[in-house]
C-alpha cells in the first residue's frame, strides 16, 4: 500500500515524531489488540500483523480493497487507510476534483484515511510532468489543501485536549480534518462551515494564529486602497490570507512580478505592517 508523510503523532502529554526503523513483518499479537480487531472487523477472515512506528498494523482486503487498521499496544484503534479506487470515490469528491485546477492532472492513487477525532478524508494523489501533489478533501466534497507528494508515511493523530477544546469553542461548526507538528508550532486544518482554516498553536496547545485562504474579491476595499499606494501596488496578486490573532487581524498578500516575490501585510484599517 502507497504511504505518504501525513501526521505526525500528538500524544495527550506532550507532542512526538516516531520514526519508522522499527517495522517487522508476519507478528502475533496480543489477544487484546486480536479481539479488538475482530470486533471492528468481524468480516476479515485473512489478516497479516505487522509493527510500523510503535503500531500494530493489520493488513487485509475489505471489499476487495487494500486496508492497514493501526493499533496501539493496548488495542485502542488509531487508524485505518484504505486504498480506493477512483471510480468508488464519493460524488462530492469526484466533482471538486474534477473543477479544480488539477482536473487535467494525472490520478496516480487515492486513500482514505479515518481517524478517532478526525474528520474522514480523501487524498488524491495527481501527477503532471515531475510535478506531484496530493490533493486532501472532505468526505462532502471541500478542498482542504494541496501538498508537495513526500512518498513518506501516514501516521496517526491524537488531538490533545486544549486544542480540541479551543476548536470547539471558538469554531463550533469545524470539523478537524488533519494535524502537523512544525518545530515550535502545531498546525491543526479544519473546516468550518465548508471553509478551509489552519489554526496554527503553540507546543503547548496556546493558540498563535488561524489562517484563511481568501478570494481578492473577499478582501475589504480599504485594504486594496492601501495594497494598491504601496511600492508592489502594480505587481500582480497571486495569493491572499486572512490571519486573525488575539489582538490583531490582517491580511497577507503574496505578490508577484518576474521572478520577484514578497509579502505585503495589511491590517483592517489600511496600515502597512
Amino acid at each position: 500500500m502507497k504511504t505518504k508523510l501525513f501526521m505526525f503523532t500528538l500524544a495527550v502529554a506532550g507532542l512526538f515524531f516516531v520514526g519508522c526503523s522499527d517495522d517487522d513483518d508476519n507478528i502475533k499479537v496480543d489477544q487484546t489488540i486480536q479481539n479488538a480487531f475482530e470486533v471492528q472487523y468481524p468480516d476479515v477472515t485473512r489478516v497479516e500483523w505487522e509493527m510500523k512506528s510503535g503500531y500494530y498494523v493489520a493488513d487485509f482486503k475489505q471489499n476487495g480493497m487494500e486496508t492497514e487498521a493501526w493499533y496501539s499496544g493496548q488495542g485502542i484503534w488509531k487508524m485505518t487507510e484504505t486504498d480506493v479506487l477512483y471510480k468508488d470515490i464519493p460524488q462530492a469528491v469526484k466533482s471538486a476534483f474534477e473543477a479544480s485546477e488539477y482536473a487535467t492532472w494525472h490520478v496516480d492513487d487515492v486513500d482514505m484515511l479515518e481517524m478517532p477525532d478526525v474528520e474522514t478524508v480523501y487524498i488524491i494523489e495527481v501527477e503532471k510532468g515531475k510535478e506531484e501533489y496530493d490533493l486532501y478533501y472532505t468526505i462532502d466534497g471541500v478542498f482542504v489543501k494541496a501538498m508537495v507528494d513526500t512518498n513518506g508515511t501516514y501516521l496517526p493523530t491524537t488531538v490533545l485536549p486544549a486544542i480540541k477544546e479551543f476548536i470547539a469553542v471558538k469554531y463550533p461548526q469545524a470539523r478537524i480534518v488533519d494535524i502537523d507538528q512544525e518545530r515550535n508550532t502545531v498546525e491543526v486544518d479544519i473546516v468550518d462551515n465548508k471553509i478551509s482554516r489552519e489554526v496554527v498553536f503553540d507546543l503547548n496547545g496556546e493558540w498563535m494564529h488561524t489562517k484563511t485562504e481568501v478570494r481578492q474579491a473577499d478582501v475589504p476595499q480599504t485594504v486594496l486602497n492601501a495594497l494598491a499606494t504601496t511600492q508592489y501596488g502594480s505587481w500582480r496578486i497571486d495569493d491572499v490570507d486572512h490571519y486573525v490573532t488575539a489582538n490583531s487581524e490582517y491580511y497577507e498578500f503574496e505578490m508577484e512580478s518576474g521572478k520577484q516575490e514578497v509579502l505585503v501585510k495589511i491590517d483592517m484599517n489600511g496600515n502597512v505592517l
